[in-house]
């Protein structure tokens, strides 16, 4: 994946990580880098992420990220409409919806509508009043 993501052949890769192992471990900071790590693996709850054991270049970095968003976006086209021909969306909606009884379905539609159309019972409310006292205006004015 490393030889894909970076573009290196396998015998290179191998090289750069054992090079870069090495130059790890000689400074002088490794021991004392790796006690850290070690203990906030054993001290924390916090998942211990790729970036935590390998440093990446940014170029490389960056080529990883493209190299797995690219891939992921593949692996989507192609198997979204698999899992929703498989999951059928719409027979589950339909089962489900079948399976309420016409009491719970009218609360549903009842407790769904009066939230999302409460704005328009206040505005219909505040529009009558308004014509309503246009109209009293009018006729005592006439």
């Amino acid at each position: 994946m490393i030889s894909q993501a970076s573009g290196m052949d396998n015998t290179r890769v191998a090289e750069t990580v054992a090079v870069t192992a090495l130059e790890s471990l000689r400074s002088g900071g490794a021991a004392r880098g790796m006690t850290e790590f070690i203990r906030k693996g054993m001290n924390s709850t916090d998942p211990v992420t790729i970036n935590d054991l390998v440093v990446l270049s940014q170029e490389l970095e960056s080529r990883v990220d493209d190299y797995l968003t690219e891939n992921l976006i593949a692996f989507l086209h192609e198997n979204v409409p698999v899992l929703a021909e498989i999951l059928d969306v719409e027979r589950l909606v339909t089962e489900r919806i079948d399976s309420f009884n016409v009491t719970e379905v009218e609360d549903l539609v009842l407790n769904i509508t009066g939230r999302h159309l409460r704005w328009v019972n206040y505005f219909g409310a505040i529009l009558g009043a308004i014509i309503g006292l246009v109209q009293v205006i009018l006729l005592a004015v006439t």
